[in-house]
C-alpha cells in the first residue's frame, strides 16, 4: 500500500522544487517522475520500520500524519548531499515523531467507520 503519490509531493513541496530535485539527481532537463517515486518508496519504508513496532503493516489507513511524514522524509531524501536547514528540521522533527511511535509515547489515531461498532478499553483491571 502506498502512501503518498508523486502528485501529493508535489501539492505539498510545490512542482518547482520537486522538479529541480528530481532534475538534480537524474541528471535530466525535464521531471523525472521515477526519481520521485523512488524517493517516496524508501520514504516509506522508513516510516514502516518505526511504525511496524507497535503496528501490523499495512496501516488500515493512510492517515495525514503519515503522508506528511513519508513527504517530508522523500524531500529530504530528494535534496541528497545538500538539505537546506528547514529541510533538515523537518526531517529531524518527524524521525523524532516515528521513534516516539515506535517506543509507544505516541500513537497513529485511525478514524473509526460510521459501520463499525465502537470499542470499549478496559483499564486492564480486573477484582476477583
Amino acid at each position: 500500500m502506498s502512501y503518498l503519490t508523486r502528485e501529493e509531493l508535489i501539492e505539498r513541496f510545490g512542482e518547482t522544487e520537486i522538479v529541480r530535485l528530481e532534475r538534480n539527481i537524474a541528471k535530466t532537463e525535464g521531471p523525472n517522475p521515477s526519481t520521485s517515486e523512488k524517493a517516496i518508496s524508501d520514504a516509506e519504508e522508513m516510516v514502516n520500520g518505526y511504525v511496524a513496532v507497535q503496528y501490523p503493516l499495512p496501516l488500515p489507513i493512510t492517515t495525514e500524519p503519515v503522508k506528511r511524514a513519508v513527504a517530508v522524509i522523500a524531500r529530504y531524501f530528494l535534496y541528497k548531499d545538500k538539505p537546506t536547514e528547514i529541510v533538515r528540521l523537518d526531517y529531524e522533527d518527524v524521525i523524532g515523531w516515528l521513534k516516539q511511535i515506535a517506543a509507544g509515547k505516541a500513537v497513529l489515531i485511525f478514524p473509526v467507520a460510521d459501520d463499525q461498532p465502537e470499542r470499549l478499553v478496559g483499564t486492564g483491571i480486573f477484582v476477583v
